[in-house]
């Protein structure tokens, strides 16, 4: 199987978070050709300066580490940036969006814990383990927008979520 690592998958699956699926940690971790953006290497120093993301060594050599067996990373090309503009504005992260070009150009299917991403016409699995129910059965049907009124009641009775 080939697939494309989601920046927060990627660095669930690094870490060890328990919010990783046990489904997606044995996709991961088994054999499987899996590929990373430099989109997300990028995204991951740019946390680490903020100091929004901790990692054991710098990422100039933890994130190369992780990457020895079965993973590749994927370079940002031209057609990826220019794929871009075929999207729609679902998403504001510029990191994502192109993350979303790169699976759509390359036919990559995507391990996301990102909802809006699976509003895009590609290929994902989804690798969060919903934390109640209702956020499960929420997601399944797409109404997590807040805006909307299952959103609303989601966020007034767990706090606002990304799923």
């Amino acid at each position: 199987m080939r697939a494309l690592l989601d920046t927060h998958a990627f660095i669930w699956w690094v870490t060890d978070d328990s919010r990783l699926s046990s489904t997606a940690g044995r996709i991961i971790a088994g054999g499987n050709t899996l590929f990373l953006s430099a989109a997300s290497a990028w995204e991951i120093v740019i946390k680490v300066r903020l100091g929004k993301l901790d990692l054991p060594e710098p990422p100039e050599t933890y994130i190369p580490s992780r990457l020895a067996i079965n993973r590749f990373e994927i370079p940002i090309q031209m057609v990826h940036a220019l794929q871009v503009i075929n999207l729609p504005d679902l998403h504001r992260d510029p990191f994502d969006r192109i993350i979303i070009a790169q699976s759509q150009f390359e036919k990559l299917p995507i391990i996301t814990v990102d909802s809006l991403i699976t509003r895009y016409p590609i290929d994902v699995m989804s690798v969060i383990i919903p934390r109640q129910p209702i956020l499960a059965i929420a997601q399944m049907l797409g109404k997590c927008e807040f805006e909307s009124v299952p959103g609303a009641l989601i966020a007034r009775k767990f706090g606002r979520v990304d799923l």
